[in-house]
């Protein structure tokens, strides 16, 4: 014997969009029939930052309206300085990055002694101070090798050879 099939259950709004006092209160949300959802600018995916202008970008704007010599030499050297800051070459390596980069030249060595592509797996078994490490480290430090090493897949299989 068949059960009977039960309609879905009724979706209720919730109480507090009944009342406008309380949805004007709720003004960044708005309801839909399925209930509510955020406002564009607080759902995922959607960039808020394409509008902000940067310290550089005011100061280059202030910089071409100016007139005063003394001041633009001042703005420049305030733009070399917020670019010297936030460049990449000035900071040192972290503890992690160190230990990635004596990881990396462990795997370099491992694939420079192979005659064939490895796995990850097979890479970890080829060096002991590998084999201590998890395979989601391994595979972490190699990708983090960028053009160093080149990926094939060999049917389901990832394999790395030196490039």
């Amino acid at each position: 014997m068949k059960a009977k099939e039960r309609p879905p259950p009724r979706k209720k709004l919730s109480k507090k969009f009944e009342n406008p006092l309380t949805r004007s209160r709720n003004y960044d949300t708005m309801t839909t029939l399925k209930g509510t959802r955020k406002s564009p600018k607080h759902q995922k995916g959607i960039d808020n930052m394409t509008n902000k202008m940067t310290y550089v970008q005011a100061l280059t704007i202030a910089l071409e309206t100016m007139t005063n010599e003394d001041a633009k030499e001042r703005i420049n050297a305030l733009i070399d300085q917020l670019n010297k800051r936030n460049s990449a070459e000035n900071r040192k390596p972290t503890k992690a990055q160190k230990e990635n980069a004596t990881l990396a030249e462990i795997v370099t060595e491992v694939l420079t002694n192979s005659d064939k592509a490895l796995t990850i797996s097979e890479i970890m078994q080829a060096d002991e101070r590998l084999s201590a490490l998890s395979n989601q480290k391994v595979s972490a430090v190699v990708r983090g090798m960028g053009d160093k090493v080149a990926k094939t897949t060999e049917g389901r299989k990832s394999v790395f050879t030196l490039a």
